[in-house]
């Protein structure tokens, strides 16, 4: 194998419009030469070249106990150019003290088109996502923050397994108290808020709701 090679550029532009609205904006792309990837195909553990039964055979059936045939996969270099591109936007509005609305947006792609049939990227990142969210101080002392997040499903590739994702979105927010004489601020909050079942790893499990509770003291 040889090393992979990699040329990117990215442009970009963050500005603050009337200390009410912040926009950051950026594209980048990105040029990758002896893209480092993996590649399965069937083999017999002979040596041999397998017949057109074999390869006809189920995956299953390659991998039963005494076959002479197998599935095998070997990480190997791209011999053609891999090319990414993405961009990303995230819009900041500061209506109120008590009030501040965010979004984001980000946009990934990665062509595979000139690449040889079968061949894994583990480009495990979903083409669209966003984030709707709203933060703020709601009295002298108290802190809160809400955020929507949504995901595409995607193809996910993982050595051990392949498999296409589904949508998923879930909620999460705090509140926080804050003890300025202690320097210490009481945190609630929790992620997945209503339990949305949703996978972010092919081959992983659910992730549900998770709550919290706790101190945040800040050491001067």
């Amino acid at each position: 194998m040889k090393l992979e090679r990699l040329s990117t550029f990215e442009v970009g532009y963050k500005g603050t419009f009337k200390d009410k609205i912040v926009v950051d904006v950026n594209y980048f792309r990105s040029y990758y030469n002896d893209f480092i990837g993996a590649q399965r195909f069937v083999g017999n553990r002979d040596g041999s070249r397998p017949s057109a039964q074999q390869l006809g055979a189920s995956a299953a059936t390659l991998q039963m106990a005494g076959s002479n045939t197998r599935i095998l996969q070997v990480w190997t270099n791209a011999r053609q150019e891999v090319q990414t591109q993405g961009a990303a936007l995230g819009v900041s509005y500061n209506v109120a003290r008590p009030l501040t609305i965010t979004a984001n947006y980000s946009l990934n792609l990665i062509e595979k088109d000139k690449l040889p049939e079968g061949f894994q990227t583990f480009f495990n990142t979903p083409k669209h996502k966003y984030n709707l969210g709203a933060n703020g101080l709601l009295a002298k002392h108290f802190n809160y923050s809400v955020n929507y997040r949504w995901a595409q499903g995607h193809l996910y590739e993982m050595p051990f397994a392949v498999g296409t994702l589904q949508d998923y979105s879930t909620v999460d927010a705090y509140v926080g108290y804050v003890i300025p004489k202690a320097y210490t601020t009481i945190q609630v909050g929790g992620s997945n808020l209503f339990n949305a079942t949703n996978t972010q790893v092919y081959g992983g499990p659910n992730i549900g709701r998770l709550v919290f509770a706790g101190l945040l003291i800040d050491i001067k």
